[in-house]
């Protein structure tokens, strides 16, 4: 059963956010490392992102609607394609939060800080990454 935290009204008609977190995990690192080691990458680098950004109006408004919140995940080949992204991110002026692996120091994804579709959407096309 769901838990409906984000609305203590049930009678609440607000619509769904459209804001979204994209995450971009290492497909390189996969093999190595295994599925569940990098779910809990794509986790720990999600929740760091929400946390640099939660004073902004934007992640404010996404962890309202916590039963509504999108996220959308990608796979980046290696760790020059995750560079690639963050260059991209940085000419969109769109903050975002790289998750270093520590001790190994190993760059193993990013994630945005909530943002609308208008935002990112040229990032995600035509650069060689996919939904993973």
């Amino acid at each position: 059963m769901s838990s409906s935290a984000g609305n203590a009204d049930s009678s609440d008609t607000t619509t769904p956010t459209s804001y979204a977190q994209h995450i971009v995990l290492r497909g390189d690192l996969l093999d190595t490392w295994g599925t569940g080691p990098m779910i809990t990458q794509g986790a720990h680098v999600s929740v760091a992102a929400i946390e640099t950004y939660r004073n902004l109006p934007q992640t404010q408004t996404y962890l309202q609607e916590l039963d509504s919140m999108r996220k959308v995940t990608w796979k980046a080949k290696n760790e020059a394609w995750l560079e690639k992204i963050a260059a991209r991110l940085d000419d969109a002026k769109v903050e975002y939060k790289i998750w270093i692996e520590q001790p190994e120091n190993i760059k193993v994804g990013l994630a945005t800080r909530p943002v609308l579709r208008e935002e990112t959407e040229t990032i995600w096309k035509g650069n060689g990454i996919k939904m993973w």
